[in-house]
């Protein structure tokens, strides 16, 4: 991870809730830290200078960019995650991204070998191409703005992107863009389609597989004649790309590939060098390139000189009702922005005097994602609800992704407790830890489950999932009821075959139980003993047998869960409204999940509804709804690891 700086005496040490951590670079439009979220994911938050933030059409042209970045989502599009575009200091933040940029990593090891120019084109192609899909043109592609992470190129920074249906707020003849990277259209002021997107990844890749730029150098208004007027000189490129690179860049923006054409393109030519697939994954750049596995330890900052940029104090967040349908009023009520993080409007700024002057490398943050400009979180509320516990370490939760049958979307979520449905894309808003809540004790040997009732008695009996079977399982392995909130309570007796009883909870020794192996022995801290589910006279503490047999083990299953957001920490959450939020984990029924089977239903173990992808689409993406369970696709989520 490279780029990396201590702190300033003039800068903020926090940004509406977000501890900045670093400097991640700096340039005419503002300044990019590091920071991350509640859930410990790396974020980039830029931060606009102060004469571009007192600027009123300024701020119109930022909120307008961070409007039409919140309509893109993709595979290699790092997103924009949170901002604050009316405060006296705007911002934005997106996801962090470790890596050089392509700019840094060609001049520092040189040109990447051919088949990873080939996986670096189809990556960045497969994220115009989602870019385009939402009649947004990125407008400012160049190696500056290609992030070489681990798992496959990130493009960052729409640098004056805009969803077409935007109220231009540029005059006609200002051309907007690094002109080194622009499509002859852009630089005569003619119409502009995504079809410059191509032309300036054809430039691009040659820089990435030559080193070079494909029209040469020297003094920057040649350069631009020559992109506008010659053709290429792609005699350094390697064969096997050549016609992928020549193909974008036509003078004829009807002649240019889509960017879906460009990935084929790139299948067609990774079948030459015998690649069976050229979308990147985990391992697709030399080692040479991948940047650290973790970030360096920081230099001390300086002492601040400057106060923060935080907000007023928030109050404590209001218990609420859950009958009443109301959610808590939410802080700062933004709306997530999906799309690619940039700083939206630097080149629209000062796009009339850079039109006919050289790339001055202006990207000083060019180790850093400019997206990393940006970060994913909220402002934490001042008395967040308690954490509770994860289960003992044999029972470690897991990350999943739930992908609705019927749709095909996602489940997701944002900083601003915000739940919904959306293309899928890897995101660490997507990824879910499925944490296990309400466990089955069943019986290895009779294949029976344990249950009780509120008299403290207990049965062996067929397997049903009802609450009267599941127990809660602490940290300390105390063993809880789901139906009658008692704890399992291994009373001491001295008799060799003790009788169980539930109790209320105190914590004792008697009600803890060290849980060991893959079909689980529990054993009784105080008494020594064994719980065993066979033989006569129903479930009993027993001597611990170590002859091998099934008697006295439990297959110990998770019948409930907790879903946790990855990047947010917060906690899929509903109502009897049939609302579906994030809210803090506070370990209360509406946010327990029955998932069952491998096209599973979230069923809310509160309100008794299922989690249904309505398929309606937001502002982010499309609505989620609570209803009455009827096994249809829109209520089934397939559950995989990402």
């Amino acid at each position: 991870m490279a780029g990396i700086r201590p702190l300033k005496p003039g800068d903020p040490r926090d940004i509406a809730g977000y501890a900045l951590q670093g400097r991640l670079g700096a340039g005419g439009m503002g300044t990019v830290y590091l920071s991350a979220t509640r859930g410990g994911q790396p974020i980039a938050l830029k931060v606009v200078h102060d004469e571009f933030a007192e600027d009123p059409k300024f701020r119109q042209r930022f909120e307008q960019e961070v409007r039409a970045s919140r309509q893109v989502r993709g595979r290699y599009i790092l997103p924009v995650v949170d901002s604050n575009t009316e405060g006296s200091m705007p911002w934005l933040a997106t996801e962090y991204a470790p890596g050089p940029s392509l700019a840094t990593a060609v001049t520092t090891h040189g040109p990447l070998p051919p088949d990873a120019a080939l996986r670096l084109i189809a990556g960045v192609a497969h994220a115009l191409e989602a870019i385009h899909a939402v009649q947004v043109t990125h407008r400012d592609l160049k190696p500056g703005n290609v992030i070489l992470a681990p798992d496959g190129p990130a493009v960052i920074d729409f640098g004056i992107a805009r969803a077409a249906e935007a109220t231009p707020l540029t005059g006609t003849d200002m051309r907007i863009g690094t002109p080194l990277y622009m499509a002859p259209e852009q630089l005569r002021g003619t119409a502009v389609t995504p079809a410059i997107d191509v032309f300036a990844l054809g430039l691009t890749a040659y820089v990435a597989a030559t080193g070079v730029h494909p029209f040469g150098d020297g003094p920057g208004p040649a350069v631009l004649y020559r992109i506008d007027r010659e053709v290429p000189d792609l005699a350094a490129c390697p064969a096997e790309i050549r016609p992928v690179i020549s193909r974008c860049l036509e003078k004829d923006p009807a002649a240019r590939p889509t960017p879906a054409e460009v990935v084929a393109l790139c299948r067609e030519a990774g079948a030459g060098l015998g690649m069976a697939e050229v979308l990147p994954t985990a391992g697709w750049l030399p080692p040479a390139y991948l940047p650290e596995p973790s970030p360096p330890t920081l230099p001390a900052p300086l002492q601040p000189t400057v106060q923060s940029l935080s907000p007023p104090p928030i109050p404590p967040r209001t218990v609420y009702d859950p009958q009443s349908g109301a959610r808590p009023e939410n802080p700062r009520k933004r709306r997530l922005v999906t799309g690619l993080a940039a700083l939206a409007v630097v080149a629209i700024a000062v796009a009339a005097a850079l039109i006919w002057l050289p790339n001055r490398g202006d990207d000083k943050n060019d180790g850093a994602s400019p997206s990393q400009e940006t970060s994913q979180g909220k402002t934490s509320p001042a008395n967040p609800p308690a954490k509770i516990a994860s289960p003992p370490k044999s029972l470690d939760s897991t990350v999943k992704i739930f992908t609705n049958t019927a749709t095909g979307h996602c489940l997701d979520s944002n900083g601003d407790e915000e739940a919904y449905a959306f293309d899928c894309n890897g995101g660490g808003y997507q990824k879910w830890t499925a944490s296990g809540k309400a466990f089955s004790l069943r019986d290895a040997a009779s294949d029976m489950c344990l249950g009780s009732d509120d008299a403290g008695e207990f049965s062996m009996s067929t397997c049903d999932r009802t609450d009267q079977q599941k127990w809660n399982i602490s940290n300390k392995s105390v063993l809880r009821n789901a139906a009658t909130g008692l704890c399992l309570d291994g009373d001491g007796d001295s008799d060799s075959d003790s009788k169980l009883r539930t109790i209320e909870c105190d914590s004792s020794d008697r009600q803890k139980w060290n849980i060991s192996g893959d079909s689980s022995v529990l054993r009784n801290a105080a008494s020594d003993r064994c719980l065993s589910g066979s033989g006569s006279g129903g479930p009993h503490l027993g001597d611990c047998s170590s002859n091998g047999s099934e008697d006295g083990k439990w297959n110990i299953s998770p019948e409930e869960f907790e879903l946790r957001d990855v990047a947010t920490d917060l906690c899929l959450d509903s109502n009897e409204s049939g609302q579906v939020y994030t809210y803090g984990c506070n370990d209360g029924d509406y946010q327990r999940w029955d998932i069952s089977g491998d096209n599973t239903t979230l069923y809310n173990m509160k309100t008794r509804l299922c989690l249904k992808d309505a398929n309606s689409p937001l502002e982010n993406g499309y609505q989620l709804q609570m209803s009455e369970c009827d096994e249809s696709d829109d209520q089934s989520w397939t559950a995989a690891a990402p």
